[in-house]
């Protein structure tokens, strides 16, 4: 598993880092956000930063999104184990019980029995 995780680092995730950090060294001039496009532009609200900030905030929200449609995909799988994993505790539990009750039954035989012989 380590090989793996150190595999997608390497071959994914770094080559994805480096050109990221390229696009910030070279999109550094300020690009103004425009809040309502149909105003006049003298009266247009609009903010302005530099164009990698617009990059990382559409990294980061579209993470987020695909995080969350990834959680609720995969609910029912995450249902479906939780229900398992109490029906696999009831039956170790119901397992334990008959194995208390097997042990006290060969306790119980193991009694030394009065034979005719001895008498």
């Amino acid at each position: 598993m380590r090989l793996i995780k150190k595999f997608f680092w390497f071959v994914i995730m770094l080559p994805v880092g480096i050109v990221l950090a390229t696009l910030m060294v070279i999109n550094r001039h300020n690009v103004g956000f425009v809040y309502n496009p149909f105003v006049a532009k003298e009266f247009a609200q609009k903010v302005e930063m530099p164009f990698f900030f617009y990059l990382l905030g559409a990294l980061i929200i579209g993470t987020i999104i695909g995080g969350m449609a990834t959680w609720f995909a995969q609910g029912r799988w995450r249902k479906a184990a939780r229900k398992r994993s109490r029906e696999a505790h009831e039956l170790r539990k119901k397992a334990d019980d008959l194995m208390q009750q097997v042990e006290m039954s060969k306790q119980v035989n193991a009694v030394p029995q009065l034979t005719s012989a001895g008498q």
